[in-house]
């Protein structure tokens, strides 16, 4: 007999294996199970007086309740998100207008009416509070790459031309907000207000001009690299620039019980703002950019996380906001460096993916279409819609053709510079929060600021078509954005 016919004998057969692993699991793992059982059962010593049968649970401790709520309620919004912007999308919509029109479907103006039980089962009051501090957090980082998006080169060459039509943009506006502020905050106002901070925040919200909606719209109508795209993204950097600054005023006005608490608040923001520049940008420059001398690659993320919450801490202590500290830090973080372009990029999709759309749906759950509730209130709703995307499209229009662009480009500028989208929200959520509006003017500005958004592609869309026709009916060249002004 060979020594391979030997071998196969001596092994055990597939059956007999089988068999010996169920009687040595059984008797090396269930009988240990059955023991440890017994055990609890006859060594329990009875219950201390007082203690009861129950559970206490420790201070800090999160609610089994909330954290399975959060665990049902979260792929609930995503996928809610997901769906509408992916519905959308055929339309030319932005992806924030399918989050935003989400948010206000799984809010009470939609699911809250139609189906109550499920919406108060889904959005328990204790879990709201956990998704908003979630959706503060996704702010704060979003507002730090908004800030770090900021590109300098866009400034370069034709300060004269994006200062006017940036600073029309934003004033024309800020104006016409001040004065539609008489009427409504006689109409609306809220108890506590003072018509100063009503009047202010309300123009503010007319003047904002959504960055980074926007650029994604420029990306694709194909205008990025062309001198409109270029026009209009510099423009609105220094528009939303010069807005974050006004709203950090009016913060601080809000916050301080009195003139003196407001001065020390801007002064203490103007010395953060120095510090920063002066002191953290080259720090941050020798930790963070590529060399022998930086921290490593994998301190990267950690170093900005912690920045970014330092920073956010210190401008909430100093009276103002939190997203004031990490926008600032944004903008004063090293750009040549790929190691923060790496880091930054797992911030981003964290942020963009999971924790934004937390804050369209907290936002969705404030926005009640039910407190329109009369005929004259959805009037004044779409009063300040076309009063307030007329004023920025006119003001923005006129500035560009002063800037020596045609009428169409003008117009396109007019357009574009009109979406709000993101950025209106974190205002109204700012002043819903301070108690500056109401929740009825709040629901209003929320629809102003989708119609808004949702209209700049559409429109765009429409008057580079209208413009081609026009330019062959006049054997000129078709619009196509890549021509800058008629002079100058």
């Amino acid at each position: 007999m060979s020594r391979h016919a030997t071998l196969d004998k001596a092994k055990p057969t597939a059956g007999r294996r089988t068999s010996r692993h169920v009687l040595g699991y059984a008797a090396l793992v269930g009988v240990p199970v059955v023991l440890v059982i017994l055990a609890l059962r006859l060594l329990e010593p009875g219950h201390p007086a007082g203690g009861g049968a129950g559970f206490t649970q420790q201070p800090g401790a999160v609610s089994p309740n909330v954290f399975t709520g959060l665990i049902v309620a979260v792929p609930v919004i995503l996928i809610a998100c997901y769906a509408v912007a992916r519905m959308l999308r055929p339309i030319g919509q932005p992806k924030v207008v399918g989050d935003i029109l989400a948010g206000v479907l799984l809010g009470p103006s939609f699911l809250g009416l139609l189906w109550p039980d499920v919406f108060h089962w889904l959005f328990p009051s204790e879990l709201v509070a956990v998704v908003n501090v979630l959706a503060q957090l996704g702010l704060i980082f979003f507002m730090f790459l908004v800030g770090r998006d900021l590109e300098p080169g866009y400034l370069r060459d034709r300060g004269g031309a994006i200062a006017l039509v940036a600073h029309a943009g934003f004033a024309i506006p800020f104006l016409v907000g001040m004065l539609l502020a008489g009427p409504m905050y006689a109409t609306f106002g809220s108890d506590g207000t003072s018509f100063t901070t009503f009047a202010l925040f309300l123009a503010v919200s007319m003047s904002i001009t959504a960055v980074p909606v926007l650029a994604r719209i420029i990306e694709a109508h194909g205008l990025r690299s062309t001198p409109l795209g270029s026009m209009v993204m510099a423009s609105s950097v220094v528009c939303d620039v010069t807005a974050w600054c006004v709203l950090a005023f009016v913060v601080a006005a809000a916050r301080s019980a009195s003139p003196g608490d407001a001065v020390l608040t801007v002064l203490l923001t103007v010395a953060f703002v120095v510090f920063m520049v002066a002191v953290v940008r080259p720090v941050l420059g020798r930790l963070l950019r590529d060399g022998r001398r930086s921290i490593p690659d994998a301190a990267h993320l950690p170093v900005l996380l912690s920045a970014i919450m330092i920073c956010a801490l210190i401008t909430e202590e100093i009276g103002i906001h939190a997203i004031f500290g990490a926008f600032l830090l944004g903008v004063v973080v090293p750009r040549d460096s790929e190691r923060v372009q790496r880091a930054t990029v797992s911030m981003e999709g964290t942020t963009t993916t999971l924790l934004l759309p937390l804050f369209f749906v907290v936002t969705g759950l404030r926005t009640s279409i039910g407190a329109l509730d009369d005929l004259r209130t959805w009037l004044w709703c779409l009063a300040v819609t076309l009063i307030a995307i007329g004023a920025k499209w006119v003001s923005t229009m006129t500035a560009g053709r002063l800037a020596g662009y045609d009428w169409w480009q003008s117009m396109s500028m007019g357009a574009l510079m009109s979406c709000r989208g993101l950025t209106e929200l974190i205002v109204l959520n700012i002043a819903l929060d301070l108690g500056v509006i109401t929740s009825t003017v709040f629901t209003m500005l929320v629809i102003m600021a989708l119609v808004s958004t949702m209209l700049t592609s559409p429109a765009l869309t429409l008057i580079r078509r209208r413009s081609k026709r026009a330019r062959v009916r006049s054997a000129g060249r078709p619009f196509d954005g890549t021509r800058g002004p008629d002079h100058g």
